[in-house]
């Protein structure tokens, strides 16, 4: 499972999504009998054992989702966990955190007979992947696993399926992206994707700004040859740096922003814009906030889209990371919301994801 949420320094959930979406999986394998069910997933980014990011401190958070008792494997990846387990009385059980071993993002340095690559082999005779935020990346839980039971979750079955929507329209629906964020260089590769199978793109958010200052024209050119027609948004809130203060937002078309400030917030002009888009559109794709939503001058224009598309008609996915956790602050009703943005992006980018690749070996 990806169960990696965010939280607060006094160990509080904020966002419990994607520990949500994974329970369909999880209650049809106890429904179907198991005697035991392991549930493995990272949490952060630790060195090493981190206490911080030990599930430990989420273990009655984690009960709340079972009728029954969940026993916790603290010492993770090792022969203490078998043995527990060969002992062990539970059905339910939550191996401590992933990457307090260096083997599940570096397997392939260890040796087959290494001990955390060893266990992990032996947790269960059925290995289930419901993790789809993790399922670019070469780790020992996605691409090291070697028995021959095994299957996808349905949340993965779900989300690989909203992604055939984008990538292989087959009711020739006409598609629109909206593609946000901050950092344009991270997308590119997402960009030229989309190029060859969108009918509409539209580039907004923080995206605007590596567009204009790093002279990105040659870029564009070539990939508005592609299928889809490209927009850039057209006017928005700029600033020298973000702040809560008012008297620093100013507003300023894209042709016209001074050489020292950074867009934060599209404008009216560009929202009247993307209306037209979405009115002329049957399948909304959005991936990346139009602004910093964190802060409540440079929100708006999120917000005004998030309303906008749950009063529309269309057909709606979200493309997981920051955006999903913004628009499930709000009653929508989207056809598709994904757990995992980085993934997503990589699927669309690259056709594939190794997690994939690795199951259909």
């Amino acid at each position: 499972m990806d169960w990696n949420v965010p939280t607060t320094a006094d160990f509080q959930i904020t966002d419990d999504y994607r520990v949500a979406s994974s329970m369909p999986t999880i209650r049809k394998i106890l429904q179907d009998g198991a005697s035991r069910l392991v549930i493995m997933s990272h949490f952060g980014r630790p060195v090493g054992h981190t206490d911080k990011y030990s599930w430990k401190h989420y273990l009655d958070k984690i009960q709340y989702y079972f009728g029954e008792p969940v026993c916790f494997l603290e010492h993770g990846l090792t022969q203490a966990t078998l043995d527990t387990l060969e002992q062990g009385t539970h059905r339910v059980y939550l191996l401590e955190n992933l990457r307090f071993h260096d083997e599940e993002t570096n397997y392939t340095k260890y040796p087959e007979d290494n001990e955390a690559r060893r266990v992990i082999q032996k947790l269960g005779d059925f290995y289930v992947n419901d993790a789809f935020g993790c399922m670019h990346r070469d780790h020992l839980s996605i691409c090291g696993i070697h028995t021959n039971k095994r299957a996808f979750g349905y949340l993965v079955n779900s989300e690989l399926e909203a992604l055939k929507i984008l990538m292989e329209n087959k009711e020739n629906k006409k598609i629109l992206a909206i593609c946000g964020g901050a950092k344009v260089h991270d997308k590119l590769p997402l960009l030229d994707a989309l190029s060859k199978k969108m009918d509409h793109i539209y580039i907004a958010g923080g995206n605007i700004n590596g567009i204009i200052k790093d002279n990105m024209e040659d870029y564009l050119t070539r990939i508005s040859k592609n299928k889809a027609r490209i927009y850039l948004m057209a006017d928005g809130y700029s600033a020298t740096s973000i702040s809560n203060d008012e008297n620093d937002m100013h507003y300023h078309t894209i042709d016209a922003l001074p050489s020292d400030e950074f867009f934060y917030d599209v404008g009216i002009n560009s929202m009247q814009d993307l209306a037209k888009l979405i009115v002329d559109s049957d399948v909304i794709f959005w991936n990346g906030t139009l602004g910093v939503v964190e802060n409540k001058l440079y929100c708006k224009g999120s917000v005004a889209l998030v309303e906008m598309l749950m009063d529309s008609s269309k057909q709606v996915i979200i493309g997981g990371g920051d955006t999903a956790g913004f628009v499930n602050n709000y009653p929508h009703q989207f056809d598709f919301v994904s757990t995992g943005g980085g993934a997503c992006i990589d699927y669309i980018s690259n056709g594939s994801l190794v997690g994939v690749d690795f199951f259909n070996r």
